[in-house]
């Protein structure tokens, strides 16, 4: 059983050629249906065969109410808030036979792939217990069909996490900056920051919902996942592994991607505030200077920018939303700020 071979990112791809993938992609995972079920893990129901949503199964016990770490703080309300949609042919969500929801993912075949050996290293002891390890929880490893298979618990993705205040903005770009000069200190490049960030809240993925706020406090937590893209030097035979072939170019499309991914929202912080923080994100853009700043440098930089924000600037209200890198405009908040729901939710 053969879980991989996706044509999605194939310009030349035509969409009968997506038809025929995602049909094959539901029955492989349909097909091992039986095998998770008997692990503990009812596999999510796609609507049909060739359609990319998937839903919880009929089948499956009720979801927790408050779930807690290593789990998401659930905002999820409807059957349809759970719904989980990837393209990539390698991941399903599942619900646990205790209702928690997870990922089940496989992340090698016949030979330890750099993702496999990449993720062993990061949940090793001594490593998994720094607190800038910042990666997803590996709830269970198990091989099956040929391939390993890792369990994840479902974290949220960030696009309904309002951002409220200048301490959100703050720990985030810093949380996200020190996770990656933790990697890069350990010889990991992730390679594709910018989409795979998840936060310890799940609230559906009903992109048209309004924005939730109060998800971004200092109790949230953000973590990396997929590290299908990472570069290394293997630690058995001294061999460069994964995507890119030159480690250090790796270590330097991070800090951009960082940069590039994060500048939109975290310039609301105000240059009033951080006024050297664009110069800081334009230098982390480019990657063919010899002057970029690597991850340990950028957050060594943006750290002595934030130890001279009081406490009131930390809690100040921003008022835009979204920076225009082209032409440094802001755009300001139109919305009224919707708060979610207390967490654990109250009797």
């Amino acid at each position: 059983m053969k879980v991989s071979g996706t044509p999605y990112n194939d310009p030349s791809c035509s969409s009968e050629s997506l038809l025929k993938f995602f049909e094959h992609k539901n029955r492989t995972w349909e097909f091992m249906r039986p095998f998770f079920t008997s692990r503990g893990y009812d596999l999510y129901v796609a609507s049909c065969l060739t359609e990319l949503e998937q839903f919880p199964s009929a089948a499956s016990v009720e979801p927790q109410q408050s779930p807690s770490y290593p789990y998401a703080r659930r905002y999820c309300v409807t059957k349809e808030d759970f719904v989980f949609e990837t393209i990539k042919p390698r991941a399903w969500a599942a619900r646990d036979r205790r209702g928690y929801e997870v990922i089940i993912k496989a992340v090698s075949n016949e030979d330890a792939t750099p993702e496999l050996r990449a993720l062993r290293f990061l949940q090793s002891d001594g490593i998994w217990d720094d607190p800038r390890n910042r990666t997803i929880p590996i709830l269970d490893w198990f091989e099956a069909f040929g391939h390993t298979f890792i369990v994840m618990p479902r974290w949220g993705n960030l696009i309904r996490a309002d951002f409220v205040t200048v301490g959100e903005l703050v720990r985030y770009f810093h949380d996200l900056i020190e996770t990656v000069a933790f990697l890069h200190s350990k010889g990991i490049s992730h390679g594709d920051v910018g989409e795979n960030v998840v936060i310890d809240a799940q609230t559906g993925n009903n992109y048209n919902a309004p924005k939730l706020a109060g998800l971004r406090g200092p109790e949230c937590r953000y973590a990396l996942i997929d590290f299908g893209c990472a570069t290394f030097y293997s630690r058995d035979d001294g061999k460069l592994l994964g995507w890119r072939g030159d480690l250090d170019a790796a270590f330097k499309a991070d800090v951009a991607e960082v940069a590039w991914s994060s500048k939109n929202h975290v310039m609301c912080i105000g240059p009033d505030l951080l006024p050297q923080l664009e110069f800081l994100l334009r230098a982390m853009e480019k990657e063919d200077s010899p002057t970029q700043p690597t991850a340990a440098e950028a957050l060594q930089q943006f750290d002595a920018m934030c130890a001279n924000l009081e406490p009131s600037d930390m809690e100040k209200q921003i008022s835009a939303v979204w920076w225009n890198n082209h032409n440094g405009t802001y755009r300001a908040r139109e919305q009224e700020i919707i708060y979610a729901p207390p967490y654990p939710p109250t009797a």
